[in-house]
């Protein structure tokens, strides 16, 4: 087992029939639903909403209209063009910010699509390569989405490589 990673091992989706089929949830799970004509929301609100499962819920917006998705108490980091944290490095720290110390936290990011509009293609998947396994190690459960028309092929392949 990980090291400062709750004891339970299994979170719920929030989701019932999703959990019967996934069988619930790791700490370290990187889920990345690939969703075309599919809003993305229902899924992150469902998971969003288990407040008292996790210590911190965040989700990391890339200038799209990421209004919180109506959950209380859900924090909101701005990055991307004409933020704080504008390059994918400077996500990155702050992704690992946020993760340390290790804990019960929940990361819902835009899609990688928005990712690529804000970056480029090579910068996305430079920074899922490495994000991802960070999320892994500390224990901390991230839903990423794309597209699977959209999403370059070299993004795609790389999800598929890391996770």
């Amino acid at each position: 087992m990980l090291q400062g990673i709750p004891s339970e091992q299994r979170v719920s989706t929030g989701l019932d029939a999703l959990d019967d089929v996934l069988g619930g949830l790791y700490w370290g799970d990187n889920i990345v639903w690939q969703l075309d004509g599919v809003r993305m929301e229902p899924f992150y609100r469902a998971i969003a909403c288990l407040s008292e499962v996790f210590e911190t819920r965040t989700v990391v917006s890339l200038g799209g209209a990421v209004d919180a998705l109506d959950v209380p108490g859900l924090a909101v980091i701005d990055a991307g063009p004409g933020s704080d944290l504008a390059q994918p490095a400077d996500l990155l720290r702050e992704v690992y910010r946020l993760c340390h110390p290790p804990g019960r936290r929940l990361l819902l990011f835009e899609s990688l699509d928005s990712m690529v509009r804000a970056w480029d293609a090579s910068s996305t998947r430079d920074f899922f390569a490495r994000c991802c396994p960070l999320l892994l190690e500390v224990g901390a459960i991230a839903y990423w989405s794309m597209s699977a028309r959209v999403t370059p092929s070299t993004v795609r392949d790389t999800v598929q490589a890391v996770t």
